[in-house]
């Protein structure tokens, strides 16, 4: 079992994205809205705030945001999912998001019982 995990920087290409992943066999998906604050800190948004104000303004409506989208697969479901996705965004360009795996020794709940 994999835990695939996906920072989607582009959320434009959510869509397309999340239907990808269900044609490569990706059963179950939890997408959460997310904030990267390295890509915050390189746009010049954190500089020189104290940390209440930066609190703030990561409530407010102004930040940028990415979704991130994860699932707990079956390892052949990983590699598929894994192309599936590299076939739509392309991660090597700034800002498009990061995706990564990490093995997953037990799962209880869903439709897995390892």
């Amino acid at each position: 079992m994999e835990l695939l995990v996906f920072v989607l920087g582009k959320v434009d290409l959510l869509d397309r994205v999340v239907k990808s992943l269900l044609e490569a066999g990706v059963k179950g998906l939890t997408i959460l809205d997310s904030t990267g604050v390295s890509a915050m800190a390189e746009s010049g948004i954190l500089k020189d705030l104290p940390v209440i104000s930066s609190l703030k303004f990561l409530v407010g409506e102004r930040r940028p945001f990415n979704k991130t989208l994860f699932s707990v697969v079956e390892n052949e479901t990983a590699g598929k999912a894994i192309e599936a996705v590299r076939a739509i965004v392309d991660i090597n360009e700034p800002g498009a998001g990061i995706l990564f795996s990490v093995p997953v020794s037990n799962v209880f709940g869903g439709s897995f019982q390892v």
